[in-house]
């Protein structure tokens, strides 16, 4: 939240979470989708979170896709740049 329009707009924003928001990511796109091709489109990202469409929670999916939509971030140097930048700041730490 960051401010006060999103605290007026919250209901309107999230009007579908309580119709959609118990279900798993396959029932919702199944209901919605006919298409084969499309359905699987639009589950690709669940190799993100780990769990096939019939497993992975609706709500979840639509928060990842938010964050690719909104852009997508990654850090230079892939993952391994993270865990190499806390080894050398610990290092630093424990030489002083």
């Amino acid at each position: 939240m960051n401010g006060f329009w999103d605290n007026i707009t919250i209901a309107y924003r999230t009007r579908h979470l309580g119709k959609y928001g118990l279900f798993r990511l396959k029932r919702v796109i199944g209901w919605h989708i006919k298409d084969p091709l499309l359905k699987s489109v639009l589950n690709i990202q669940c190799g993100d979170h780990g769990l096939p469409p019939s497993k992975a929670s609706f709500p979840f999916h639509c928060a990842l896709m938010d964050h690719y939509f909104n852009g997508g971030f990654y850090p230079m140097g892939g993952g391994a740049a993270i865990v190499k930048a806390m080894t050398n700041a610990i290092k630093r730490q424990v030489g002083k």
